[in-house]
């Protein structure tokens, strides 16, 4: 990927780890700016001082247009006859018109749901449109209200896991741990999720009442800053916790409420506001995902019909498999989604929800599905056979671990795979291997810690 070099205006705080020598590597640019105040960030510096304050207007962070653009290393132009601003990019072009909410992008018209303005001689654009729309991903953290920025991949892929009740991130460098750190001291459990532009982490804080109660609390942490959102509190709870799942855009994530059934009841979250919106009857939702493209979300039902997987996009539901199935996942692009059912592993075209799905027969009933960063391979497990991947292209079957109980855990951005072996329960946690897929060989990579997940690169 090319390098861009952004002079700034927004950042994350990413703290430098210092862990036996070795530290983490920063993403190839991100950035933080607060709003109400002229400091800005770049990769953990603070830079020289903006003449002017972001501000909050009908629910939008607004920049003057040169700023933004230019610290994106965009070339900024203005139409006087037009009242436009001309955005150009390596070879992207941003028109937005004063007074308008329409913005070209390319040629192409897209929507604002508010318009650029001029006040004291400056020209003010909504932030996320003009960002987004020049390659970066933004983020909202309300405690602060601050705008974080993220520009490129991160320099080296990166793990979060709990290990003793504390959530740690670490860094991966030659398929082994580097640098690592503690973001949150004691009483993490359960399921944890990066959000897709890999900035956040959702966990669960659990206080234990009982041997069978507990109050939760669902917050989460900005990984560069370590500052903690808490959103939502439940009291005497009891039950099992579920996979969370956060939006593409950050704005919601997918938590099921801790319940004694196998089933629970799915709801999506406004993390900024800890709004709840209840998805499908009660008590009757296995778990949700959303799709990594921002189009799909999909929930297992397990209802009087039976087990059913229910595929909604943005104009609603267009795919209902009625069949008994032991999991479904996503392909890393967000087209595809494959589930496994008693005949195997079935791969639906979800831009094509109406043609038949392709089979890939399976003896046994199979689970923790994972697609390969290129889509070429599902990683899953069986109760008997340990880990397998299997090759879309030819159909074959590789043998990838042998540990029954093992699982697969993540792929990294190289494509190769993390397996969790878990530890008898009285010992507390699981060992990790690293599958380097290339070379068919398998190390030790990690002991002791559970609920590990790859971070979005």
């Amino acid at each position: 990927m090319k390098k861009i070099v952004l002079v700034v205006f927004l950042l994350v705080f990413l703290l430098i780890l210092q862990i036996s020598g070795e530290a983490f590597s920063p993403p190839e640019s991100v950035i933080r700016l607060k709003i109400g105040s002229k400091e800005l960030w770049v990769n953990g510096e603070i830079q020289e001082p903006m003449d002017v304050a972001p501000f909050i207007k009908d629910n939008r962070t607004w920049v003057p247009v040169r700023f933004v653009s230019e610290a994106l290393g965009a070339q900024v132009d203005w139409k006087g006859d037009l009242k436009q601003v001309i955005i150009n990019l390596e070879g992207d072009t941003l028109i937005l018109t004063i007074g308008s909410t329409s913005l070209l992008v390319n040629g192409n018209s897209k929507l604002m749901d508010v318009a650029p303005f001029i006040s004291e001689r400056r020209t003010w654009v909504p932030l996320r449109f003009v960002a987004e729309n020049l390659g970066s991903a933004v983020s909202w953290v309300g405690g602060s209200k601050e705008v974080l920025i993220r520009k490129g991949a991160f320099s080296e892929p990166t793990v979060a896991y709990v290990q003793d009740g504390n959530l740690v991130v670490a860094e991966v460098k030659d398929n082994k741990i580097n640098g690592r750190k503690t973001l949150v001291e004691g009483g993490v459990s359960g399921p944890i999720a990066w959000s897709a532009n890999g900035l956040k982490i959702a966990y669960y804080l659990v206080e234990k009442l009982s041997q069978w109660e507990f109050n939760l609390t669902l917050e989460y942490c900005v990984e560069p800053s370590g500052e903690r959102i808490p959103f939502l509190y439940q009291d005497n709870l009891s039950g099992s916790l579920k996979p969370l799942s956060w939006e593409p855009g950050d704005q919601f994530l997918l938590y099921d409420e801790p319940s004694v059934e196998f089933s629970g009841t799915l709801f999506e979250i406004a993390p900024e506001t800890g709004e709840k919106l209840q998805l499908g009857a009660a008590g009757a939702v296995v778990y949700g995902l959303f799709s990594p493209d921002r189009i799909h979300m999909a929930w297992m039902v397990n209802d009087e019909e039976g087990f059913q997987v229910m595929v909604w996009d943005q104009d609603g539901l267009i795919l209902k498999i009625q069949e008994e199935t032991s999991d479904f996942a996503f392909s890393s692009d967000g087209s595809r989604l494959a589930i496994s059912t008693p005949q195997g592993i079935k791969i639906y075209d979800l831009f094509s929800p109406s043609t038949p799905p392709l089979i890939f027969p399976f003896e046994r009933p199979v689970y923790h599905l994972l697609w390969s960063p290129n889509d070429t391979l599902i990683a899953g497990s069986d109760s008997e056979g340990g880990v397998f991947g299997l090759e879309l292209t030819t159909g074959n079957i590789l043998s990838l671990d042998m540990n029954p109980g093992s699982r697969p855990a993540g792929f990294l951005p190289s494509g190769d795979l993390i397996i969790e072996h878990p530890l008898e329960f009285y010992l507390g946690g699981s060992t990790y291997y690293l599958h380097e897929m290339e070379t068919d060989t398998v190390k030790l990579f990690l002991e002791g810690a559970e609920f590990l997940t790859v971070r979005p690169n």
